[in-house]
């Protein structure tokens, strides 16, 4: 399933209501995981080397930010709860942290005026 923090909170779109989660959009089908773990960084910014574990019923990455603080905290808290529900389904679940690093490069432009 694919959720995105815009679609608004898991508790509120139902997603862990369910075995296997609902999801709220198509599924994209040519995702991969391993692909997808083979793109990430350790904070220091080395290549993560993640390799997904085989014999898991589901894998969750959740992707998580110091500036977006309430809904980090709810989704670790829906995934928590997901796992905690279903002792009888192996999870295996990634933490991703989404800030923006020093070894970026880049450059946080905030042009939001609010009238």
């Amino acid at each position: 399933m694919h959720w995105a923090s815009c679609e608004g909170y898991l508790k509120a779109l139902k997603t862990f209501d369910t075995v296997p989660p609902r999801n709220q959009v198509n599924l994209d089908s040519t995702l991969n995981l391993q692909q997808d773990l083979d793109r990430y960084f350790t904070l220091d910014g080395r290549h993560a080397d993640i390799h997904a574990e085989s014999g898991y019923d589901y894998y969750i990455i959740l992707y998580f930010a110091k500036y977006f603080p309430r809904m980090s905290k709810a989704s670790f808290g829906e995934v928590d709860s997901y796992c905690k529900n279903h002792p009888e389904l192996k999870i295996k679940v990634y933490y991703i942290n989404v800030d923006v690093l020093d070894w970026w490069d880049a450059e946080i432009v905030n042009d939001l005026k609010i009238h």
